[in-house]
């Protein structure tokens, strides 16, 4: 009878063993994934984030743009004007694997990090639509200069809207500008997930630390 208890119990205790095993593994396996995941995600927004800065930097070159293909009854000189404001709609294209490749990774820090982490993402789209819309604008707006507008109202207009479409096109290195501020936020953002994941000890750090304040606080109050 004994034995049969021993031998249940050993039976019990090997597939306990077993199945917690199991688990450790796969919680190590998860933990490695979001760490990998983490330093993956990392390098990517800072390739995009490189990309931004290249996409609107105001140097251009004589040949840029010039993948634009020409509409229907374009005169020369408005073939000129939109092919500048093409320029970086062009850059944008030549770097659009790196998009790509960040968004690839949107659908794992859902999975791994939950919902908030998906801002980041819908930072990067939002930006590159306005970049996108700027270029469109332009070439609406630089077509209009050197025209007749009805008053000087319809003029200052007129410069508000393409002055603001040329401050998202193009970094002019002044202050405010209207996206590297949310660049600089995207980054932030990205690299407290990431960070929190990569280097947990920051987190114990971060709780130590607080419960040294309260403590001192404590004692002061007494």
């Amino acid at each position: 009878m004994l034995a049969q208890i021993l031998q249940t119990a050993s039976v019990v205790i090997a597939a306990a063993s077993f199945v917690y095993g199991i688990g450790s593994w796969r919680r190590a396996a998860i933990g490695q994934k979001r760490v990998d995941l983490a330093v993956e995600g990392i390098i990517a927004f800072r390739q995009v984030e490189q990309a931004f800065r290249e996409i609107r930097s105001p140097f251009s070159h004589d040949h840029e743009g010039a993948t634009r293909k020409p509409r229907n009854g374009e005169t020369e000189s408005d073939a000129k004007l939109n092919q500048q404001a093409y320029v970086a709609m062009e850059r944008m294209n030549a770097r659009s694997e790196k998009f790509a490749k960040l968004q690839s990774l949107r659908h794992q820090f859902e999975a791994y990090y939950g919902k908030d982490a998906l801002e980041p993402f819908d930072s990067v789209l939002s930006i590159q639509n306005e970049i996108v819309r700027a270029s469109y604008l332009l070439e609406i707006h630089w077509k209009k200069q050197g025209k007749q507008f009805e008053s000087q109202e319809a003029f200052d207009a007129h410069l508000t809207k393409m002055h603001a479409a040329e401050a998202i096109f193009w970094d002019r290195y002044e202050e405010p500008d209207p996206i590297n501020p949310r660049v600089d936020e995207v980054m932030r953002k990205v690299d407290e997930i990431c960070r929190d994941v990569i280097e947990p000890s920051r987190n114990i750090a971060v709780v130590a630390k607080n419960v040294r304040k309260r403590f001192r606080r404590f004692w002061l109050c007494k």
